[in-house]
């Protein structure tokens, strides 16, 4: 009995990283209609022999965007996450941007530069070590 009313109560939510997330129907109808409405202009304009996924633009399909969090724990995440990711892009564009200069140039200073980059990245745990080391000797090459 007690099993059956706790599986009860997690209809309508979904669980993700550890946290619990809340789906809203009206937000998921809400896309579904952007969605609708997107692809019957486009049909106007394109005319209906048109593929359905050339129509639909797929940011409206994008259903991994952040759903509201419930509780305490899950809002702290939801933040905590958001700077995490801001720092990866950095490094992350960083670290493609030194390695593009060292690949186009191939001077001490730019590949000094750029295992620096991959060094950082590597020890962030952006990057595999041993993906670390490979860029490295290729560049060495």
């Amino acid at each position: 009995r007690k099993a059956a009313k706790k599986s009860e109560s997690w209809l309508g939510t979904k669980k993700c990283a550890k946290t619990r997330w809340r789906i809203r129907p009206k937000t998921l109808e809400a896309t579904i209609i952007t969605i609708i409405i997107v692809a019957a202009e486009r049909i106007e304009l394109l005319g209906p022999l048109t593929n359905f996924f050339n129509i639909v633009n797929p940011v409206y399909l994008n259903y991994n965007r952040p759903a509201m969090p419930i509780t305490k724990t899950a809002k702290r995440a939801l933040r905590v996450s958001g700077r995490k990711a801001a720092v990866n892009t950095t490094t992350r564009t960083k670290l493609e941007i030194a390695l593009r200069k060292a690949k186009k140039t191939k001077t001490v200073k730019a590949i000094s530069k750029a295992f620096s980059a991959i060094d950082r990245a590597a020890k962030k745990r952006l990057i595999h070590k041993n993906k670390a080391a490979r860029i490295k000797s290729q560049l060495l090459l």
